[in-house]
């Protein structure tokens, strides 16, 4: 395997900068994710590791090898897309031996691998089949088996998920991650689905506009957001982003529509004091919200609009204001009517302060 670095990349479409100058470090042996929503610029990004698409600017390195001017064939990589590309009239095992028939790999080996393929994803009664006898999770498989054999430095996934129902995804999440920590692979993995980024990853490359946002672990970008687009973005349900200012009466004050409070940590108190923009953006995800104690400080008065039992966990939908925001609570007992007023807790350990122009996080 290998690492991937990228530097500086740029793609232009026309006049529009799919890819605004990107760079990433992707370790050997790392699956890193590139996320973000339709048009952010990820499928480029990968296109372009993958030779696929030409670079406007920046380089791409592959183990030692700058590759901006290889061909695909050249790079040492193998991709799996998102409708599979099986050949529909090879078997199983045709569509396995292709790519090693292609470079020239003599008989016993590719015999070799497409068996030890064949037993690492389970598809060895699937062998002598064709496509259309196979299910999808089944096809996917496959195609995963006829990246698997070409021993790749990196492999390349383009949402290879997608086409899956909601149960088979999660059986294949867990499979894809699993094989790939056996196979200790380098494994760039595109997908607009946060979900599959939070629980696969080793690292997270969140774009939007064609700019990375942030590149750090699952972990980080959930509980130490690099801005306001990631924490809108990642976690579901996403981070409660409130329009506030410092006030500054008998102490520094946050206000909101519909909301006041007083922050008393240290940590809180020195943000606010250094703040160079009086007005912000606070975020709290739902953990952070909680139905209020007796005697706790920065509580919230807030009309509930409907709440949502899950079994472990009941989201509570309220509004603040004119603003809807979403608490939750562990408490299966827990019921409300629609308009019944509620008095919240805001954790100050789970409030993050942004810079309401910039966007930028001043609480990590």
């Amino acid at each position: 395997m290998a690492e991937v670095v990228l530097e500086d990349i740029v793609k232009f479409y026309g006049d529009v900068l799919a890819v605004n100058h990107v760079s990433l470090s992707i370790q050997d042996g790392d699956f890193v994710t590139l996320v973000g929503p339709s048009g952010c610029g990820k499928t480029t990004t990968l296109n372009m590791i993958a030779g696929l698409i030409e670079i406007d600017g920046g380089s791409i390195k592959i183990g030692s090898r700058i590759v901006n001017d290889l061909d695909p064939k050249d790079r040492d990589i193998a991709m799996v897309f998102q409708n599979y590309a099986l050949y529909p009239h090879k078997t199983v095992y045709g569509n396995l031996e292709f790519p090693l028939r292609m470079r020239g790999v003599q008989k016993p080996e590719r015999e070799r691998r497409i068996k030890q393929a064949a037993e690492s994803l389970g598809i060895v009664p699937l062998l002598n089949r064709r496509p259309r006898q196979l299910s999808g999770g089944q096809q996917q498989r496959v195609a995963l088996g006829r990246a698997i054999v070409r021993d790749p430095a990196v492999f390349l996934m383009d949402e290879p998920l997608s086409n899956l129902d909601a149960k088979l995804r999660v059986h294949m999440r867990a499979e894809l991650k699993h094989l790939q920590a056996e196979l200790e692979a380098t494994v760039i993995y595109v997908t607009h689905d946060q979900l599959e980024a939070m629980t696969m990853s080793d690292k997270v490359a969140i774009m939007n506009h064609g700019v990375l946002q942030q590149y750090a672990s699952p972990t980080d970008v959930y509980h130490k957001p690099a801005n306001v687009f990631v924490a809108s973005f990642m976690g579901s349900p996403p981070m409660n982003l409130l329009p506030v200012q410092i006030v500054q009466d008998g102490g520094l004050h946050l206000v909101g529509e519909g909301f006041r409070i007083q922050p008393s940590s240290a940590r809180l108190q020195a943000i606010l004091k250094a703040a160079p923009n009086p007005k912000l953006v606070l975020g709290v995800r739902h953990t952070g919200i909680q139905l209020a104690q007796p005697a706790q400080n920065n509580v919230v008065t807030a009309e509930v609009y409907t709440f949502e039992p899950t079994g472990d966990v009941t989201f509570v939908h309220v509004m603040l204001g004119k603003q809807m925001i979403i608490s939750s609570t562990t408490d299966s007992s827990f019921q409300a009517r629609m308009g019944e007023m509620v008095k919240l807790h805001l954790n100050e350990d789970q409030i993050h302060l942004f810079d309401a122009d910039s966007t930028h996080c001043l609480t990590n």
